[in-house]
């Protein structure tokens, strides 16, 4: 399944999530899709994950990185889908 930022945002939302445009250490996920190489770089990483992984290394947060699978598999935690 591949959905719109404002469709996860939504479901974030639904269940009590804050959704946020930007990673700080407030940050407790940070969920990613496919990236385009040819906008992210050779790395294949968003600034956001970089700054999400600097922050981590920094011991300044705890971010967790996960994919769009794992957020919907947290969304629906002990429910059957």
């Amino acid at each position: 399944m591949h959905m719109s930022r404002q469709e996860a945002a939504q479901l974030a939302t639904d269940v009590g999530g804050i959704v946020k445009t930007s990673v700080s250490s407030k940050t407790h996920y940070l969920v990613v899709g496919k990236q385009d190489l040819a906008l992210v770089g050779q790395d294949g990483m968003s600034t956001k994950e970089e700054k999400a992984q600097a922050l981590n290394q920094s011991g300044k947060a705890h971010i967790k990185v996960i994919s769009e699978h794992e957020f919907l598999a947290l969304l629906y935690q002990g429910q059957e889908v």
